[in-house]
């Protein structure tokens, strides 16, 4: 493992149904392993908590959780930052972006929904191209095996004045299982 990388695994919950759900991985619920890298430094505000790193490429970050341990803010030296929301399972349910001083950039916020019978994650917004006549949004929406890993990933892009258009990819897996992990996919695109 390379030095100054994060340790660990992102926390996940089976379901009754075998869908294996993420939670949000953040450093509040994780170790972080400082290398010993020139001018890199880590700083936790309790056993396996990081507070701050600072690196030459991106300053100082500074983490701040909920009492419950899940990451709330992740803020840059510049003065922009990360706002995490959750829903009642400790899974991100929103990601709002600011800019230095505290404005916040509607066009970077993510949105995370999930399938309520299996808690898979359904689809993800993730950009908005502004208001008005040339304005769009981004989406990716997932479906899933019986078995809980992903079928289909697609990519919507959704335009103010009605035009659509999709990228997909349909995953399939050997049956029974190959000992390594091989998968085909297929591509196909509407515009």
């Amino acid at each position: 493992m390379p030095r100054g990388s994060w340790i660990g695994t992102v926390p996940a919950q089976s379901t009754n149904s075998g869908h294996v759900i993420l939670a949000a991985s953040a450093p509040c619920k994780h170790s972080f392993v400082s290398g010993a890298e020139a001018n890199r430094t880590t700083a936790a505000d309790r056993p396996q908590r990081l507070s701050s790193t600072t690196n030459p490429e991106n300053g100082t970050i500074s983490y701040q959780c909920y009492p419950d341990g899940t990451l709330q803010w992740k803020l840059y030296n510049d003065g922009s930052g990360e706002q995490y929301y959750y829903d009642s399972y400790q899974r991100v349910s929103t990601i709002c972006r600011y800019l230095p001083r505290g404005v916040m950039d509607s066009n970077q916020t993510q949105e995370y929904t999930y399938d309520p019978n299996t808690g898979a994650l359904n689809s993800v917004v993730f950009a908005y191209g502004g208001v008005g006549p040339n304005g769009y949004q981004m989406q990716n929406q997932y479906t899933y095996t019986p078995g809980g890993k992903i079928a289909s990933k697609t990519l919507y892009l959704t335009s103010a004045r009605n035009a659509t258009g999709s990228v997909s990819v349909n995953y399939t897996y050997p049956i029974p299982p190959a000992t390594g992990s091989s998968i085909s996919a297929t591509r196909s695109a509407t515009w």
